[in-house]
């Protein structure tokens, strides 16, 4: 095959500064970003001026100036929108050797999710998918396919900013509706279990995401059986 790089569609472009701006250890700069992407300053800026509009819709703004480029607002927006993009990567092949990289693997998550997941937290994602059917188990209920990537998602996404040192607060009263919950019971288990894997604390309020997110799947599920037809 060869060796060079293809140029990215606009829409690729997009999608890797969105990544780079949320993940990059390193600043990030218009110049890096032409560079990277063999394309002009100019057409960096205007990227730029559609993402920042993507992320002001998420409640978060793009700060720029000669040295860096960076996205600021609140932790909570910032994961939501994070998540969002992951989410939406399940529409696009943003990686042409998908198939190939990904034939040894069977789990639930799209490979293209996969793909960037990867990249952004190195997780054991086999294990992880091993604890949440673990939790379907106890809690005999099964994710939507869309719900399971998501809850993927956001644990992999809640890992990076811990590990960043970017935890997120959820309001006391929100907790302790939720804190003696089955659902939070189970989750704060199976956190025990990845946080000793993955060799990190995860917070309470984290632990509490987490079982909004599960709640939220199952109030959603039980929501669309209303609307089944009756089987003939």
């Amino acid at each position: 095959t060869n060796n060079y790089n293809r140029p990215f569609s606009p829409e690729r472009r997009r999608a890797f500064i969105i990544k780079e701006l949320f993940f990059s250890r390193k600043q990030v700069t218009a110049q890096s970003l032409s560079e990277r992407l063999f394309v002009s300053i100019n057409t960096i800026y205007n990227d730029l001026d559609k993402i920042e509009k993507w992320l002001k819709e998420r409640g978060l703004s793009l700060l720029r100036n000669r040295n860096s480029i960076k996205i600021v607002g609140k932790e909570e927006n910032y994961r939501k929108a994070i998540s969002y993009y992951l989410a939406e990567l399940s529409d696009h092949n943003l990686h042409e050797d998908m198939d190939e990289l990904y034939e040894d693997y069977h789990g639930r998550i799209d490979p293209n999710i996969l793909f960037q997941l990867k990249q952004i937290v190195d997780l054991d994602y086999s294990l992880l998918e091993e604890k949440l059917e673990d939790l379907e188990r106890q809690l005999d209920f099964k994710f939507s396919e869309s719900a399971f990537i998501n809850l993927v998602i956001h644990i992999a996404v809640t890992v990076r900013r811990i590990e960043e040192g970017k935890d997120i607060l959820m309001p006391e009263n929100i907790l302790n509706s939720i804190v003696h919950t089955d659902e939070f019971k189970l989750a704060k288990n199976m956190t025990k279990e990845l946080e000793e894997e993955f060799n990190l604390k995860i917070p309470e309020s984290e632990i509490g995401y987490i079982t909004l997110h599960v709640l939220g799947s199952k109030m959603y599920r039980e929501d669309l059986s209303v609307f089944q037809l009756p089987v003939e």
